[in-house]
């Protein structure tokens, strides 16, 4: 038994076939003007209509992006929809999407492929007979789009010295973590913790406090 602890879509129309992916990663397809605002973390109003097979763009559902297709689009978000697959995993996976690992057990040694996992520090496929667990159907198609959405939590670099001090608190999400210390110079979670510390630091130059690899964190 292997088990992946291990977040993002089989992608396919609302009928069950796969969608072309459109080459331009912009987003929304707004035909004059401005682009709406980013969509929130919540799921996206938009459902594809009717049997047809256009490809109608990509939502995001609360934790992933997923294709629809149809004859038209029903619901307040349509003009959202993102016209790419990359461009909705930019926009939404990497702003939504917690750092900590996939879980999902692979068993058996049979050849289906499931797809590509998180794992909480890179991406890996996983074969097998069966899959059990809560992220069995979150997986990504290709390494590529896997490796896209988690972006943000494999290309920040952890940064300690006297003045930038981590608290090491455990994280899902960038909003997790706050700034604190007497001086700005404490990267932690108010929620685990205070953000007391000696007043000797000011705040770090250049470098960012969130969400890496679970634990708040200074990066660069």
């Amino acid at each position: 038994m292997r088990t992946l602890i291990v977040a993002l879509t089989l992608l396919s129309a609302c009928d069950g076939r796969s969608l072309p992916l459109a080459a331009d990663d912009a987003w929304p397809s707004t035909e004059a003007g401005p682009p709406a605002p980013l969509p929130s973390c919540l799921p996206m109003d938009a459902v594809g209509a009717g049997d047809c097979a256009v490809a109608l763009g990509f939502r995001w559902d609360g934790s992933r992006c997923r294709a629809i297709g149809g004859c038209g689009c029903s619901g307040t978000a349509c003009a959202q929809l993102f016209v790419s697959e990359k461009g909705c995993i930019s926009a939404m996976a990497q702003r939504c999407l917690p750092c900590t690992a996939m879980v999902a057990t692979v068993t058996g040694l049979c050849l289906a492929e499931y797809g590509y996992f998180w794992n909480g520090l890179s991406c890996h496929s996983a074969s097998g007979c069966s899959c059990s667990g809560p992220d069995c159907g979150k997986t990504f198609d290709t390494r590529e789009a896997c490796e896209l959405a988690f972006a943000h939590c494999t290309k920040r670099t952890p940064v300690t010295a006297p003045c930038v001090r981590n608290a090491g608190h455990t994280c899902a999400y960038d909003a997790d973590c706050a700034v604190g210390g007497c001086g700005g110079e404490l990267c932690y979670n108010p929620k685990l913790g205070g953000g007391e510390s000696d007043c000797d630091c000011g705040p770090p130059s250049g470098l960012s406090c969130g969400c890496v690899g679970g634990r708040c964190l200074w990066w660069e």
